[in-house]
């Protein structure tokens, strides 16, 4: 008669404290690195969404045939596109802000801890405050100026997106870039 052995096969309590442990570790790790990320990607998603209505106005003007508009509202860091009434039904939906003439179409508000710190032109000229129209013409022309964002949630990071008056461009920066006049032969 043999007699048998048996092995129980399994982990220990010990060893599976230390394996929770070091998951925990190692979440704690990726969560810390995704909280640092998310102010920066705030920076430069409203970076984007602004360049994106900007080239959308364009090609909406270039469309339809009209002017159409970007204002920026620095003092409640906001920003929506001015569209002419006569356009089409399409843009009816959204709220009213000039009853005769200009519907507002895509209200947009910069995310938390971001903010305008100044929109700047040709010459040097910035401001700070107030609302700013920028016109977009039919022929994609419009006023050439750079929109400088600022990220106090994360040291002030900076950002810039600039507007190139002759082409239409859209350009982005990290950091605070100065307005130059260029002249683009692209």
């Amino acid at each position: 008669m043999r007699l048998r052995c048996h092995v129980h096969r399994g982990f220990t309590l010990v060893e599976l404290a230390i394996v929770v442990l070091i998951l925990g570790i190692a979440m704690t790790i990726v969560a810390v690195n995704v909280s640092v990320l998310i102010p920066h990607e705030r920076l430069r998603g409203a970076a984007n969404n602004i360049g994106n209505l900007l080239q959308y106005a364009r090609s909406e003007a270039a469309a339809t045939g009209v002017n159409f508009a970007v204002v920026y509202d620095l003092d409640e860091n906001a920003y929506w596109l001015l569209v002419p009434r006569t356009v089409d039904e399409r843009y009816e939906q959204t709220r009213t802000r000039d009853e005769d003439t200009r519907i507002v179409y895509l209200p947009n508000e910069l995310p938390d801890g971001v903010e305008f710190e100044d929109i700047q032109f040709g010459e040097g000229a910035k401001r700070t405050r107030g609302e700013i129209h920028i016109e977009i013409t039919p022929m994609g022309t419009a006023s050439g100026h750079i929109v400088h964002l600022i990220n106090r949630h994360n040291d002030d990071e900076q950002f810039s997106v600039e507007l190139n008056a002759l082409t239409g461009r859209v350009t982005y920066h990290e950091g605070y870039v100065e307005f130059e006049e260029v002249i683009d032969y692209d």
